[in-house]
């Protein structure tokens, strides 16, 4: 967890809860099985004992929180992270893979190390991001405030640019502040490939509506955005399609949800009854079909 005095300075765009982290729905990403440290370093691989032990993750609490931690964490710390939560899959850009994603004809980025099966990425690239959100977070807490962001704030976050720290006024402008933090939380979306995508399963009446993260830095993006924006959380109703923020779990992918609304009529009970329905249909007739 943060430390008090690190919370204090981002306590504007936590939940009403006091968490960071928001309930989202999102598509799952990958985590590799074989995840070690080696000098400055991250090691990890997609090989057959790293896919077997690997799993499929969805974002819980502490994700986004946990990653603000890193910023200044010794190197055994990154590692654990990423053993629970994921790799960045830095490419050799000293970005994300995802910011280059294969397209029509175009092949995109891939991590470092991936031609030859042993990916690597630098731990002080992980730092910088970790840093980067955590005084975006701070900037964004001050601008609700109505005040302006402390350059300090600024420099970190441009600290990579090859142009360093994009001009400011002498005098702090809040209208700068707002404009600047929209552009560099854009650039995270970016950055994570973030999109909406729409699934259609068979058994289902209507499609389901989640961000689709392509993985752990597209999924740090989404939360990011969303606390500095100071929304709560974010999800489609499987039933009315209206956006919602879930208050008690975070929507899980393939899993139908449901808006407080439907759920006071009665609609989660109408579909499970129906999937029961369609499931003995189904059932009944294999049974025909084996005798």
């Amino acid at each position: 967890m943060l430390k008090h005095k690190d919370h204090a300075q981002i306590s504007e765009v936590a939940t009403p809860a006091g968490s960071i982290d928001r309930r989202v729905s999102v598509h799952s990403w990958f985590v590799p099985g074989l995840i070690r440290l080696e000098n400055e370093n991250l090691r990890w691989d997609y090989l057959p004992e790293s896919l077997k032990t690997g799993r499929q993750l969805n974002p819980s609490q502490g994700m986004l929180e946990s990653f603000l931690e890193l910023a200044q964490a010794p190197d055994r710390n990154i590692a654990r992270y990423a053993k629970r939560w994921g790799v960045l899959g830095i490419c050799n850009h000293g970005l994300p893979s995802s910011h280059n994603p294969d397209v029509l004809r175009k092949p995109g980025c891939r991590p470092l190390g991936w031609e030859e099966g042993n990916c690597w990425e630098p731990l002080d690239i992980w730092r910088h991001f970790a840093t980067q959100a955590f005084s975006l977070l701070k900037i964004a807490n001050r601008v609700h405030q109505g005040k302006a962001a402390d350059p300090s704030d600024w420099a970190r976050v441009y600290a990579r640019s090859r142009t360093g720290v994009s001009t400011l006024p002498k005098t702090p402008s809040l209208g700068l502040d707002k404009h600047l933090l929209v552009m560099c939380l854009n650039e995270w979306l970016t950055l994570g490939n973030v999109s909406l995508r729409i699934d259609w399963w068979s058994s289902e009446d209507r499609p389901t509506v989640k961000f689709n993260t392509h993985g752990l830095f597209g999924a740090l993006a989404v939360q990011l955005v969303l606390s500095a924006a100071q929304v709560d959380g974010w999800a489609i109703c499987t039933h009315c399609r209206s956006e919602y923020m879930p208050t008690k779990r975070q929507p899980k992918t393939g899993q139908r949800n449901f808006c407080p609304s439907c759920r006071s009529a009665n609609i989660p009970r109408q579909y499970a009854m129906r999937a029961f329905a369609a499931r003995k249909r189904k059932n009944k007739e294999n049974h025909r079909l084996r005798n």
